[in-house]
Parts: C-alpha cells; sequence; structure tokens
C-alpha cells in the first residue's frame, strides 16, 4: 500500500518501512549496505515550506528488521513525500529506539506553532488533507464543464468557518483568494463547502458572508444526525 493510500492520522508522525530496492545504496556513506538490504524505517515531519518529509531512522532486509543505523543520533538521509509516494509502505509497531530517535528528528525538523500545531490535530479536516502538503487542503472547483483540485493554505480554524487562501497559481483567477469553509458529515461521509471571495472584498461584505457561513452551518447540523454530525 502507497502511504497516501493510509488515513493521514495513520502515517503522520508515525513508523512506515518502505521497500526501495533502489535507494539504500544511497545509505552507504553512513551504514554498510547488503545486496538484499531494501527496506528503509521512516518517520516523518512538516518542513518549513510545509512539505511532508520522511527521515530514514534503519536500513535492513525485511520490514521487521531495518535497525542498520538505528544506533546512530542523526538520520540516514531525509526523502521528500514525492520520493516516496509510489513505494509501497507498511505502518510498524516502534520500539523505545526508534521512538526516542524520531522525536529527536521531529523536534530538531519540524516547523510548528500553536496555530499550525491546532491544524494539523483537528480530524475533521483528514478527508480532504494533501498528502504532500497536509496543512493544506484540496478542494474542487468547478468552472463550466471542467473540475480543478486546488489547494487552500489554511490560515485559521473558527468554531464554524475554515478561513485559508488559494495557493493555485493554474487557477488565475482564483489565486490568492481568500477562502471560507465549513466542513460537516452526511451518512457517515466527510463532506467541504468552500467559498472564494476576491482579497479586495469589503469588511462589511465579509461579515455578510462569515454570517451566512455561520447559519449555513448551524442548519446542516440540525438536519444532519447528530451521532456522525460535526461542524
Amino acid at each position: 500500500m502507497f502511504y497516501m493510500d493510509m488515513n493521514y492520522r495513520d502515517y503522520f508522525h508515525r513508523y512506515l518501512v518502505f521497500e526501495v530496492d533502489n535507494l539504500t545504496d544511497e545509505l552507504k556513506d553512513k551504514v554498510d549496505i547488503n545486496e538484499d538490504d531494501c527496506f528503509i524505517l521512516c518517520t516523518n515531519y512538516v518542513d518549513n515550506d510545509g512539505h511532508l518529509m520522511f527521515a530514514v531512522l534503519g536500513v535492513g532486509n525485511s520490514i521487521d528488521n531495518c535497525y542498520k543505523g538505528l544506533e546512530l543520533d542523526e538520520e540516514l538521509k531525509v526523502y521528500s513525500s514525492f520520493d516516496l509516494a509510489y513505494y509501497d509502505a507498511t505502518l510498524v509497531n516502534p520500539n523505545f529506539r526508534m521512538i526516542v530517535k524520531g522525536n529527536q528528528i521531529i523536534e530538531k525538523y519540524e516547523s510548528s506553532n500553536e496555530e499550525l500545531d491546532e491544524i494539523r490535530n483537528e480530524t475533521s479536516l483528514d478527508f480532504v488533507r494533501n498528502p504532500f502538503f497536509p496543512d493544506n487542503l484540496i478542494v474542487k472547483y468547478n468552472s463550466g464543464t471542467i473540475e480543478n483540485d486546488f489547494d487552500i493554505k489554511i490560515t485559521k480554524i473558527g468554531d464554524y468557518i475554515i478561513e485559508g487562501v488559494v495557493e493555485a497559481s493554474e487557477l488565475n483567477e482564483l489565486n490568492g483568494g481568500i477562502v471560507k469553509a465549513i466542513s460537516y458529515s452526511n451518512m457517515g461521509e466527510r463532506r467541504l463547502i468552500t467559498v472564494v471571495a476576491n482579497d479586495d472584498i469589503s469588511d462589511e461584505d465579509m461579515k455578510i458572508l462569515d454570517d451566512f457561513l455561520i447559519e449555513l452551518s448551524k442548519g446542516i447540523s440540525k438536519l444532519m444526525p447528530k451521532d456522525i454530525t460535526k461542524s
């Protein structure tokens, strides 16, 4: 299974083993690599650009035997999520040494603050997270018969409204626009309603838009079964 096909909550800051036969030779400057050493043990973090990165903790010849280099304090190598996107990945239960080394790497490299922690911990957004840039949401935009996916860079999570900015240079009419969104659940399926406004919208019109979305969110909450609705 590719890591992208896993639930975000299952792999973020967790421990995965990738089968990467053609990459382990790149680790020879750190550890001795044998011909059958085709597996790398990784944890992950978000860098200063919001990109999900995978740090290699150890290498070995099977999913359960990736201990070469684990005793070293430094990571063996760092790969981007694009580099490892199409390699088979397996979640593993870490031992104490893996956890210690993984936590040290995350603390050293991860870019975070209170707002980012809130965004990353908000489980109701996991269904639309960008697997390469987890602080971004992927939403769809329909223009006539054309449907595009584009990214929202989240800036704030309120009681009812998620706020962000469009990051989509290919959509000139939207790029840089202000996004207001509400999430909800319908019969167990997570959904997102988004509105994109020009960055020159007046404060008065923004207030009207916010009030509309809040009332819409409240209305949806009343219509949906209480046990599966989260606005």
